[in-house]
């Protein structure tokens, strides 16, 4: 299954910068592991999309309380729309 979801820039940088390599999230799309993530750039402050976006398996998933999850980004290609 492939997942579609948006991520603040200041978060999505270090992703992009490949520092970050996990994502903190509600569980709201039931996230498996060898799902992919598409990851977009999202601005929050103008509510709109910027031109970047990574794309990646999903490795282990851990399950927090109250429905969250953070799980691994492996296998994550930078991509750049014009």
């Amino acid at each position: 299954m492939n997942h579609d979801i948006k991520c603040w820039t200041e978060f999505f940088n270090p992703l992009w910068e490949n520092i970050k390599t996990f994502e903190y999230r509600i569980n709201d799309r039931n996230y498996q592991n060898g799902d992919t993530v598409t990851i977009h750039d999202y601005d929050k402050e103008t509510n709109c999309y910027k031109p970047r976006l990574c794309t990646g398996k999903i490795g282990y998933v851990l399950h927090l309380s109250n429905n969250w999850v953070v799980f691994s980004i492996i296998e994550k290609i930078n991509h750049s729309v014009e």
